[in-house]
């Protein structure tokens, strides 16, 4: 997933997002229209294959985006994408220093990934801090158990909502400053849009922007 929409692309993402959007409000019963709106992230903002120099990325973004409507599953990952996902990590395990070795490797490559989206408090906290990845034994599992406790058996169902209650409403003002509170290299949803994702596409000046 690229990691910052180019400027000149965010227009056709956001038109594109806002209208997948207002399918949903308008019908919020329909699967489908939701499919088209999580498949939006997967479809349209997957790193292009390397190599492929014949076109730039806001012309291949452009170009997804005009060709979601028509066929908005169409888009498949590259190849290196669904090898990389089934790749794991070999860290040498057969002396300290290899060991070592690896976790150094592994913290830089961690590191390396926070300066490069402008996360430099998370790249100084990896840095200093000490902690590290629990072992799998019993003793972790009660204690995750015990920070979550299985559902109580009498626990309440949810009331329905209440059709003559007001909804919340927020202003245009408050949804854009919630959106540019987000700090830099935050995670995204099961979608793939990220909180950078959506501050780029509210960043079109002198153009009206619908999507808030």
């Amino acid at each position: 997933m690229i990691k910052w929409i180019p400027r000149t692309a965010r227009q056709h993402c956001a038109t594109l997002l806002t209208k997948l959007i207002l399918s949903v409000v308008n019908k919020p019963k329909d699967a489908g229209e939701w499919e088209k709106l999580l498949a939006f992230g997967r479809s349209i903002l997957h790193r292009p294959p390397k190599g492929n120099s014949r076109r730039n990325l806001t012309n291949i973004i452009a170009h997804r985006c005009s060709e979601f409507s028509t066929n908005p599953y169409g888009a498949e990952l590259p190849a290196s994408h669904r090898a990389r996902a089934g790749m794991t990590r070999k860290v040498k395990t057969d002396s300290k220093k290899g060991e070592d070795e690896g976790g150094l490797a592994g913290l830089a490559r961690a590191v390396t990934v926070r300066l490069e989206e402008g996360n430099y408090k998370g790249a100084v906290r990896l840095l200093v801090s000490n902690d590290t990845l629990a072992f799998s034994t019993p003793e972790t599992l009660q204690a995750l158990r015990e920070k979550h406790p299985p559902t109580p058996s009498d626990r309440r169902p949810a009331l329905p909502p209440d059709p003559k209650q007001t909804s919340i409403a927020f202003s245009e003002a408050q949804v854009r400053k919630a959106l540019v509170s987000f700090p830099p290299g935050s995670s995204g949803g099961c979608d793939g849009l990220t909180p950078q994702h959506n501050k780029d596409m509210v960043k079109l000046k002198g153009k009206q922007v619908r999507y808030l």
